[in-house]
């Protein structure tokens, strides 16, 4: 871990940060290349506005089934939202979720939480988690270049007002891989 720490310019950093609240460790990684937030369950508005001044760098992850298991207090999403914090969704793992998938994360959030609108679910299951990586130039979204891994889900029948909302509809197939490479 050490060696870790040193080689992304963070060498001193449990030396600096022993006794220190949680803001002082967002604090400390805020000069990173880049910086995730695992879970970021409990953040305060101070780290969300720290997370907000720095969201070229740093992102928040979020495993909506997870939170879920726990039963933890609500998830302060539309916060970091509406702040401007990147949001991208994770797995955790089987101990918290039936499965590590990262589409069923999705459909929670879009359907049974309802904490943020379909297209931002979707959004936060693609693109944001390439941009927290720092490989959106290569993954993330549909454009000429960039690698395709796809989906293909069979959409009920009917109209939406946001056709998001037709691909988290419960009664929407299970999604199929379909890759391609550009």
């Amino acid at each position: 871990m050490a060696e870790f720490l040193s080689a992304v310019g963070a060498g001193d950093i449990i030396e600096t940060l022993v006794g220190r609240r949680p803001i002082d460790y967002l604090a400390a990684l805020r000069t990173a290349h880049r910086a995730l937030v695992i879970h970021g369950t409990y953040l305060d508005a101070d780290e969300i506005e720290l997370l907000a001044r720095h969201r070229a760098t740093m992102s928040v992850v979020h495993c909506p089934r997870s939170h879920a298991w726990f039963g933890h207090r609500p998830y302060p999403l539309d916060e970091l939202l509406r702040r401007g914090v990147r949001v991208a969704l994770g797995t955790d793992s089987r101990a918290s979720a039936p499965d590590v998938n990262l589409w069923n994360e999705m459909r929670l959030l879009a359907t049974e939480t309802r904490r943020a609108a379909p297209a931002d679910v979707l959004r936060m299951g693609t693109l944001s988690g390439a941009e927290a990586l720092g490989v959106d130039d290569r993954w993330g979204s549909i454009a000429p270049g960039k690698r395709a891994d796809l989906l293909a889900v069979a959409l009920p029948t009917g109209r939406a007002a946001d056709p998001h909302e037709l691909l988290f509809d419960p009664r929407a197939g299970t999604p199929h891989s379909v890759g391609v490479r550009a």
